[in-house]
């Protein structure tokens, strides 16, 4: 759902936001990583529908991956 802009602007604040975050502690990390998780959590179904809606994924292939990364992201 994005174009080359969004993308472009996505690179560029990845680039920005490392120069900060290349000092953080592990303990602000994982602090980080936990907040992300609570937030793909809370927004599983959005992000399921968001899912079928810009790839047509069935509702459980959409939910499967949406869960996945959740847990990669928990993992880590």
């Amino acid at each position: 759902m994005c174009d080359e802009i969004d993308t472009r602007n996505a690179i560029a604040a990845a680039k920005e936001a490392l120069k900060s975050w290349s000092k953080t502690t592990k303990q602000e990390r994982m602090d980080a990583l936990q907040r992300l998780f609570d937030a793909e959590m809370k927004y599983m179904n959005e992000l399921i529908d968001g899912t079928v809606e810009e790839y047509g994924a069935p509702q459980d292939r959409a939910k499967g991956s949406n869960e996945l990364s959740a847990n990669i992201t928990s993992a880590l």
